[in-house]
């Protein structure tokens, strides 16, 4: 009789074990795949941000070995952005990007982008309002800006 409870003693414990997995596994399964969607969004708002430093970058101070005098600013800065952010698997579209000057800053956004000359001094900022789409989280909307001022360009 002893040998026939202990049997049953194990049974119920393996049985145990499985409803304490069946709860539990939900759970977890749910916590790595937000895990995976915020690991997804750091990296786009990373590869964002990189993206308009270096136009930026590239903008201020010349593209190595793409410049030539005059530099097309607004043009050439959209597209430079768009082919870097697409090495990255982000799609932009040229109403997510906005180029702007001093004066047509209000509270850090952009408003009536004006074209700029690329005069030396010249306070430019570049915004990026890009929505990605996650798996958990519906939509999100990632920003990224670079402000600086234009050094004078000579060749």
């Amino acid at each position: 009789m002893g040998v026939l409870r202990e049997k049953d003693s194990e049974n119920n414990e393996q049985g145990s074990a499985m409803v304490e997995f069946a709860i539990v596994a939900p759970v977890l399964i749910i916590f790595i795949f937000l895990g995976i969607d915020m690991l997804y969004l750091c990296y786009r708002a990373v590869a964002l941000q990189y993206t308009v430093n270096t136009v930026f970058r590239e903008t201020v101070i010349g593209a190595p070995e793409t410049v030539v005098a005059p530099y097309n600013h607004g043009g050439e800065m959209v597209g430079r952005i768009q082919d870097l952010s697409s090495a990255f698997g982000i799609t932009l579209e040229p109403d997510e990007i906005s180029i702007c000057t001093e004066s047509s800053l209000v509270d850090g956004d952009c408003v009536n982008p004006t074209p700029f000359t690329g005069e030396g001094g010249e306070l430019i900022v570049i915004n990026i309002n890009h929505t990605t789409d996650v798996l958990f989280l519906d939509t999100y909307n990632l920003r990224a800006t670079a402000i600086g001022r234009n050094e004078p360009f000579s060749p």
